[in-house]
Formats: structure tokens, C-alpha cells, sequence
């Protein structure tokens, strides 16, 4: 009996570290896709800026003038110091306006865009956890003689020490156990690993993505 306990508890691991790559793939999604409009946003805010400073070093420092010999250095540097602080300002806001526009989709290849060009690959990415999971689950779970609702590592563990500690003679006594030690309101709340692997599976963590 030990051995099916054990062999369970093994098959419940797997699920378990299953839905957490599974959540992980979901925030490095996101991450990658905020990753893409935050970058976009910067260039996309960086480029005006850029041509403002060159404009204005090139036509209105002075610097490349032939008057530029009867300037005073430090008059030169008050002014470029200036513009910087303006260029600076103006990339500052910029950003945040490129960014806000980008996120909100009101310009092209906003974070929808970025969505669906990185959906496919981690759809790919999440399918293959799913898949190297369903073995598990035919082979160890769907025919189990726990009920469904009681198949997490914590309950299993229980079950398992019941029947060591002589407290129960099979599992229907051990399941009959662990239901008078849990109150009703912690059983209705508890989900086994395979509903949450079944929700996870079913979930498109892909918002509003629609590739093709």
C-alpha cells in the first residue's frame, strides 16, 4: 500500500511542478510582451528628441557659426546644457505618452500586435507541458481509488498515514477519516491537483490573442 501511496504522491509532484511552469510561462509572456512595447516606446521616443538636439547644435548653438569665436564658453555650454534638459524632459514625456499609446493600442503594432506574434510560441511551449503530464494522469489518477476531490499531496498524505498508523484498514476508512478531521467548509474549498490541471489546460492564458 505504500508503494501506490508513494507512487501517487510521485504522479501529484509532477502535476503540481506542471501548473507552476505552466504560471511561469504565463508572467515570461507578459514580461516579453511588455518587454517588446516598452523598447518600441523608447526608440519610437527617443527618435524626436535625437532630431531636436541635432537641429538645434547644427542651426541654433552657434557652434558651427563663424560668429562662434566671439561667444562666450560659458554662454555656449548655459545653452546646450538647456537643450539637453529640454531634449531630456521632452524624451521623458515622450515615453511615457509612446507607451501609454502602445499599450492601449491606439497606434500600430501596439501590445495586441506583440501578442499575437508571441502567442504561438508559447502556446507551443505550454502544450508540451501539458502533454508530458497526460501520461501521468491516465496512468496514476483517472483510475484511482481516492475520489478525485481528495487527490492533492497534503490529503494523500494523510490518507497514507492513517492506514500506517492502524487508524483506518483501507482507504474507504481513511477517506472517511480525513473528512471527519477536515471540517466542511475546508473540503468545499479544497481543489484537487487534477481540477486545477484540468483549469490550467483549458485556460487561454493568451488573452484576446487570435493568431491566423
Amino acid at each position: 500500500m505504500n508503494n501506490y501511496f508513494l507512487r501517487l504522491m510521485d504522479a501529484l509532484e509532477q502535476i503540481e511542478r506542471s501548473i507552476f511552469k505552466i504560471n511561469d510561462l504565463k508572467r515570461e509572456f507578459e514580461y516579453q510582451v511588455n518587454k517588446l512595447v516598452n523598447r518600441q516606446a523608447l526608440i519610437a521616443a527617443a527618435v524626436g528628441p535625437a532630431l531636436f538636439l541635432i537641429i538645434y547644435t547644427i542651426n541654433g548653438s552657434g557652434m558651427f557659426s563663424s560668429n562662434i569665436l566671439n561667444e562666450s564658453a560659458t554662454i555656449v555650454g548655459l545653452r546646450m546644457f538647456g537643450v539637453g534638459f529640454v531634449t531630456w524632459t521632452l524624451g521623458v514625456l515622450l515615453d511615457f505618452t509612446f507607451k501609454y499609446l502602445f499599450y492601449r493600442d491606439y497606434l500600430p503594432a501596439g501590445r495586441t500586435t506583440k501578442r499575437k506574434k508571441l502567442a504561438p510560441a508559447y502556446k507551443e511551449k505550454k502544450q508540451k507541458l501539458v502533454e508530458s503530464v497526460k501520461p501521468v494522469i491516465e496512468q496514476e489518477l483517472v483510475n484511482s481509488e481516492i475520489p478525485e476531490g481528495y487527490l492533492d499531496i497534503p490529503t494523500v498524505g494523510m490518507l497514507m498515514q492513517y492506514i500506517n498508523d492502524g487508524r483506518a484498514k483501507n482507504l474507504n476508512e481513511a477517506v472517511q477519516l480525513v473528512q471527519k478531521d477536515k471540517d466542511a467548509a475546508s473540503l468545499k474549498q479544497q481543489q484537487s491537483l487534477i481540477h486545477k490541471f484540468k483549469e490550467i489546460e483549458q485556460e487561454d492564458f493568451l488573452t484576446d490573442v487570435k493568431v491566423g
